[in-house]
């Protein structure tokens, strides 16, 4: 019997190496899944948030897929990158919903 630290963890391997070569990918699979992540959480704490409300008052702009998508245009040429629309307002969805009712 073998006795194989990595890391905090102590890994016994009985007949050769084969457990000891699965127990390594699974762990090197992990560190890799572990520095995506920190990656990917870096990446998202750089992008900055800029957003713009969009409510019942711009209701004529939002029933108006060609004004709509002019707004979009110039809010993106703005760099906004984030549209809040609102769909509920004092009590009322405004949308066809059969769970509001």
């Amino acid at each position: 019997m073998k006795a194989l630290r990595l890391g905090s963890m102590l890994v016994l391997a009985v007949l050769g190496t084969a457990p000891l070569l699965q127990v390594n990918h699974r762990a090197q699979a992990q560190q890799q899944s572990r520095q995506q992540s920190q990656i990917q959480s870096q990446a998202m704490a750089t992008v900055e948030l800029r957003g713009v409300w969009l409510t019942a008052n711009d209701m004529p702009v939002l029933r108006d897929r060609p004004r709509m998508q002019q707004a979009v245009a110039e809010l993106a040429q703005l760099n906004f990158n984030t549209l809040y629309i609102v769909v509920w307002n004092d009590g009322m969805a405004y949308y066809p919903s059969t769970l509001v009712q």
